[in-house]
This record gives structure tokens, C-alpha cells and sequence, in this order.
């Protein structure tokens, strides 16, 4: 339940079709919304947290697929670095850690 809502929330908010917004907007509406739920939710099981940035970081690159034109799982997992090393602060994930 606890993963499906904050899911929910992460589709609503990021949507990989959308290739006009920038990253870094999408990370300022999810911010405070991943960690509002990821502190609640995680307290006791913290599996669910790391299947939620997983989750996250799989509709990332589906963005980065459709905003960049790339195919191929290197490929956007090479961009997905390049951005992640670009621009620290705004990885949702070394946030949360």
C-alpha cells in the first residue's frame, strides 16, 4: 500500500513523456514530497524506500529516453550519470540518505 501511494504520487509528478520541462523543476515538486512520505513509510521497512528510488530513477531515464532521443539502456544510463554528477543537489536520493 505504502509503495503504490507514494507510486502514485511520483507518476503524477514526473512524467516521462514530458521532454519540455527540465529535470531540475521536477525535482523541486518531488523534493518535498518524497521526503514527507519516504520518512513515514520508511521508519520501519526500509526496503520500501529503496524500491521507490528505484522506481524513481527507472522514470528518470525514461525521461532522459524521450527528451535526448536516446536508445539503449547504456546510453541513458551514461546520460543518467553525467546528469546525476552535473547536478548534486538536486539527486532526490543523496537527499534522502
Amino acid at each position: 500500500m505504502a509503495k503504490t501511494n507514494i507510486r502514485r504520487v511520483l507518476r503524477e509528478i514526473l512524467k516521462p513523456l514530458i521532454s519540455h520541462v527540465k529535470l531540475e523543476k521536477f525535482a523541486e515538486r518531488l523534493n518535498p514530497k518524497i521526503r514527507c512520505r519516504v520518512n513515514c513509510y520508511t521508519k520501519f521497512i526500509r526496503m520500501i524506500g529503496l524500491d521507490v528510488f528505484y522506481y524513481l530513477n527507472e522514470l528518470i531515464r525514461q525521461w532522459i529516453k524521450n527528451t535526448y532521443e536516446l536508445h539503449g539502456k547504456g546510453k541513458r544510463y551514461t546520460k543518467y550519470q553525467k546528469i546525476r554528477a552535473s547536478i548534486p543537489t538536486c539527486s532526490i536520493i543523496e537527499d534522502w540518505e
